[in-house]
């Protein structure tokens, strides 16, 4: 884990009053190596990128199953078509094997070989705290080490509103999904910095479940449905999520349905990361 921060694509965007992140999930297909849909979502990226400009693809894990090396070649061959930088965590796929062969492929996902530092590690841009949290516990959950290198992150940034990429949902927020199995997270998110919370795991349907929600701190939740495989809910739909913050602070998560190429306005989701007491609209 590191505690260095830096700001994504520093040195190519121009300054704006906003930031935009593309956010992918459970990525790996089962069990060929064919990342079809993954594709697809690349090259809708890749067009959004162009017209709206985005700062980087936040990853909340499972790029490739099991961790075998197939995986990892054929899902890299795809991420150096990315044109924006990808910062994802690890998810209890990529932790079936080692994280040294993670870092072995994850270093020629960027221009940067060292833009993905560690396992865990922070970003900060347009003054918002972005925590990359991988859990080592299978995939899900956070030891005590983990736990106490977040709230240093938090602490250290205490004046910035924190964004949080984990794997797994926390206990009590999706009631649908699977989550963390145990509830010492409950501790990060009563840090007063913390503001949203971005997780996969359970491939559930934005139609069928629920998929954004508040705790008991105040915080947003917003789960990113899987590219490949919906394991709650009947059909399976590739959709990924595109947070734009504002400078105000207010934070618009659309919905990308990879299929048909286009943002589902039903699924769109808002709500306010600053100091003021949040607003929400509930997809």
């Amino acid at each position: 884990m590191t505690d260095n921060d830096t700001t994504a694509r520093d040195d190519e965007s121009p300054s704006r009053d906003v930031t935009r992140v593309p956010i992918v999930g459970d990525l790996e297909p089962k069990p060929d190596p064919v990342f079809d849909n993954f594709e697809k979502a690349v090259d809708a990226i890749n067009r959004i990128d162009g017209d709206r400009p985005v700062d980087f693809v936040a990853g909340i894990g499972d790029v490739a199953h099991e961790g075998k090396r197939v995986q990892y070649e054929a899902a890299t061959e795809i991420l150096q078509g990315l044109e924006a930088p990808f910062y994802p965590i690890l998810g209890n796929e990529e932790l079936e094997e080692s994280t040294d062969r993670f870092f072995e492929y994850a270093e020629s996902w960027n221009d940067d070989p060292s833009a993905i530092p560690d396992i865990s590690y922070v970003k900060t841009v347009n003054d918002v705290l972005f925590v990359f949290a991988t859990a080592t516990e299978n995939g899900k959950d956070f030891d005590e080490q983990e736990l106490e290198w977040i709230e240093t992150q938090l602490k250290n940034h205490e004046e910035l509103p924190a964004v949080l990429f984990v794997h797994a949902a926390p206990q009590n927020v999706f009631p649908e999904g699977r989550t963390m199995l145990v509830d010492n997270f409950d501790r990060i998110l009563s840090i007063p910095n913390v503001s949203a919370v971005f997780s996969g795991h359970s491939h559930m349907s934005v139609h069928e479940t629920t998929t954004y929600a508040r705790d008991d701190w105040g915080n947003h939740h917003v789960h990113i449905p899987g590219i490949e495989r919906t394991k709650v809910g009947d059909e399976h739909v590739p959709r990924f999520r595109l947070a734009t913050i504002g400078s105000d602070g207010r934070v618009t998560v659309e919905t990308y349905n990879v299929d048909e190429d286009r943002f589902e306005d039903e699924h769109e989701v808002s709500f306010d990361i600053s100091s003021a007491p949040a607003q929400t609209h509930v997809e």
